[in-house]
């Protein structure tokens, strides 16, 4: 009798495991611990954001963690009286553990799509930082061939990364980061391309 119990605890057990869903955890470290005691939320990056979608928690001792169940392209946001010292962050709430450093130049690693995107956030800083002083000097100059060499470098800046971002979309595939990447970058494509990717990320 005691066998048949076991064995039915077994499977009871088992058939238990296999109806969960993947789940991904957020650890989530901050630069400092001046936010102690604010909130952060997890807001979806498509969609309706109401209290049914977004969560939130408050950080302790320069940390906090958020679970959940749903994948999809989200946005880690300080309440709105920190938001001036730190950038908003993307994260794919994809099922494993996900680190995250919330600071003024975040990041996050741990989950295949977090690290792809990740490494496409580093090109779009390092295309920023290289234009940014050259725009500067675009609006500055008043000579003529200066402006048009300004204007031509940072052109070229820009279609690497939209080489870099183009490589990153069609390695993804149809995943979460994929699907987003293309939505806010369709224009990169030329119209055979498009005709193509639509249908993939439809």
């Amino acid at each position: 009798m005691k066998k048949i119990l076991l064995i039915t605890a077994i499977l009871v057990g088992l058939f238990t495991s296999c109806k969960q869903e993947p789940t991904f955890r957020i650890y989530g470290t901050m630069d400092s611990t001046l936010c102690d005691g604010a909130q952060i939320f997890l807001v979806p990056a498509d969609g309706p954001q109401t209290s049914q979608t977004v969560d939130s928690v408050y950080i302790r001792d320069g940390k906090f963690y958020f679970e959940g169940t749903k994948e999809q392209m989200a946005i880690l946001r300080l309440e709105m009286k920190q938001r001036l010292n730190y950038q908003e962050l993307l994260v794919v709430t994809e099922p494993g553990d996900i680190y995250v450093y919330y600071s003024k130049n975040g990041r996050t690693a741990g989950t295949p799509q977090n690290e792809h995107l990740q490494q496409w956030k580093e090109a779009l800083e390092k295309a920023d930082s290289s234009t940014s002083p050259l725009r500067k000097k675009w609006y500055e100059t008043k000579n003529r061939a200066d402006s048009i060499d300004y204007f031509e470098t940072m052109k070229k800046e820009r279609a690497i990364l939209g080489e870099r971002t183009k490589e990153v979309i069609l390695n993804e595939g149809q995943t979460t980061l994929g699907r987003f990447l293309y939505s806010r970058n369709r224009s990169i494509f030329d119209d055979k391309e498009k005709v193509a990717l639509d249908s993939t990320y439809k």
